[in-house]
């Protein structure tokens, strides 16, 4: 009997953290093309004065395709933001993959503010050779433009 009475009440408490969670009003979701002000404006980082760069951002979503045949495809997206130059080597992108997976829809892009205004600079990442990378591994690298 006691039980019962204990999963009466944990279940409800658990709904309504749940929602407190993930009901955040006025809280915009990070797109490709939303870069909220309190990122584009930040100078340095709060809770680490000396940084020389914070990652913003970081969701990655995995959907499997086909069960049968373990395929998966996962969706990536990053911001970074740098506030040093000896943050400018992040430029720098390698990634490592299984001989067998493949890497396709990939897209990067620089936003810097130039006078006030926003200046994109999309790469073309369409046709990245790959490189080999050890034991069954290969990788495709890229490097930003304009990385300020």
């Amino acid at each position: 009997m006691t039980h019962f009475y204990v999963r009466i009440w944990l279940l409800p408490f658990f709904f309504i953290g749940f929602v407190q969670l993930h009901a955040q009003p006025g809280k915009k979701e990070i797109t490709w093309n939303y870069l909220p002000e309190e990122h584009r404006d930040m100078v340095v980082y709060p809770y680490d004065t000396e940084a020389e760069a914070v990652i913003l951002h970081d969701m990655g979503i995995w959907a499997p395709i086909s069960i049968e045949k373990n395929q998966v495809v996962q969706q990536r997206h990053r911001r970074i933001k740098i506030f040093k130059e000896s943050g400018v080597r992040l430029k720098d992108v390698v990634i490592e993959y299984k001989t067998g997976e493949k890497i396709t829809g990939l897209k990067a892009r620089t936003i810097n503010y130039e006078d006030g205004k926003k200046v994109v600079n999309n790469l073309k990442l369409k046709y990245l050779p790959e490189e080999k990378a050890g034991n069954n591994r290969k990788k495709k690298s890229f490097t930003f433009r304009n990385v300020r």
